[in-house]
């Protein structure tokens, strides 16, 4: 009796501080949201699936829509004030297309674009007349007159799907993409990849983000084990900062407000927090553990915002409190890695375990957390992928046996 009333106690407390810690927000869709954006305190912009262009007036607790165009899935956007922003993202029949709407007017109306048949994932901007977008197919395009017209630009590896785009200053900026990081020092007109990378074990990772605070000082973060690594020299040299060996992770999102202050989002609830400029970090207790964010934003290095499938939106004014209590913090540790060969794949993978499976599940995700395919009869110590019914792009899976997750795993199909 007394082991029952202290672990109510304990569930009781946790609540609490989980309570004043996090607000779920009311974003009044349940479409998957993939990337948010705080302007000012009380201003912000989210993203998604469906169409779906969300703001909040209130720093977040709710949420209405500015736009909604099913047959249209927004990936990005840049804001340069509460009012004047882009949304960047895929269109057409296949979702083979890219598109840019441009608004002068907090959303009020949008100005459509299309530049081309590429998708299209990220867009950032330097000043007001100078940006950048990226997407599939290496798709790296220039605007220098605030985005009335674009220009493709060269850049090494461009047959890689490229995810996102930041400069911390006007001068240097970087691409993380699949399996690449590129980058560049005159502001944007050259890029060159990152050779540093060359020394880690990177062959099957899929670089989702990156978060610079100096031209040499930053993190990336994706799918990989370690899923978080840092340099101080601008990409010449990388260091492991996984919360400890043999963990593994999937970051999509890596931010820093302040050059000390950084947080991690990505699958299974995972929110990581840094206090040392991405040294060492501690994974925060929330609300939604089981939700795969995509993407977060912070108006300083307590107020932010935390966005994710299903029409999640997670707020903190608190920096997400303290680290978790060790008993808690294991239920949201990712679970190790299997490697999968070849890796990009065509026709079939092979994935090898560790031990031998019985009448396990394995659950095959694509980039947006949906389940794509499902096979209920795995077993043995060596499992084949059959990719002959999925399209090209990036796709996750879980092995589960009697009810537990016991692997993650990624790969490409091309």
């Amino acid at each position: 009796m007394k082991r029952i009333l202290t672990l109510l106690t304990f569930t009781f407390l946790l609540c609490t501080v989980l309570h004043g810690q996090w607000t779920i927000s009311q974003s009044g869709t349940t479409a998957d949201l993939h990337d948010v954006q705080l302007t000012s305190k009380y201003i912000g912009y989210a993203v998604g699936a469906t169409g779906v262009v969300l703001r909040t007036l209130d720093g977040g607790h709710t949420w209405s829509h500015t736009m909604k165009l099913d047959d249209e899935m927004y990936k990005g956007l840049h804001f340069f004030d509460d009012d004047n922003g882009f949304v960047v993202g895929v269109t057409g029949e296949n979702n083979d297309e890219g598109i840019i709407l441009k608004t002068s007017n907090g959303g009020g109306s949008w100005f459509v674009t299309s530049p081309g048949s590429h998708p299209i994932t990220d867009i950032y901007f330097i000043d007001e007349m100078t940006g950048f977008i990226c997407g599939h197919g290496g798709f790296v395009m220039r605007t220098i007159d605030g985005g009335n017209h674009w220009e493709q630009i060269y850049v090494p590896r461009n047959t890689a799907v490229f995810n996102e785009i930041s400069f911390p200053n006007k001068k240097t900026g970087y691409i993380t993409g699949n399996q690449v990081v590129l980058k560049t020092i005159n502001g944007g007109r050259t890029w060159k990849e990152v050779k540093g990378m060359e020394n880690q074990d990177f062959p099957y990772s899929i670089i989702e983000t990156a978060s610079f605070t100096s031209s040499d000082n930053g993190i990336i973060g994706g799918w990989h084990e370690p899923a978080l690594y840092a340099t101080n020299d601008g990409g010449e040299n990388w260091k492991d900062v996984g919360l400890e060996d043999g963990e593994a992770f999937q970051v999509n999102k890596v931010i820093f407000p302040t050059p000390e202050i950084g947080y991690a989002a990505g699958w299974h609830g995972l929110i990581l927090k840094s206090s040392d400029g991405g040294n060492s970090w501690a994974a925060l207790a929330h609300p939604s553990p089981d939700i795969n964010f995509q993407s977060a934003s912070f108006f300083d290095e307590n107020i932010g915002l935390f966005v994710g499938n299903g029409g999640t939106i997670l707020r903190t004014k608190y920096g997400g409190g303290q680290p978790l209590l060790n008993q808690i913090r294991q239920q949201i540790i990712a679970h190790r890695d299997l490697l999968v060969y070849p890796n990009p794949v065509r026709d079939r993978a092979i994935v090898s375990l560790n031990y031998e499976v019985i009448d396990g599940s394995l659950l095959i995700y694509d980039r947006q957390g949906r389940l794509v395919l499902q096979n209920n009869k795995v077993n043995g110590t060596k499992l084949e992928i059959s990719t002959a019914d999925l399209s090209r792009g990036n796709y996750s899976f879980q092995l589960v046996e009697k009810d537990q997750v016991r692997g993650i795993g990624k790969f490409i199909v091309q």
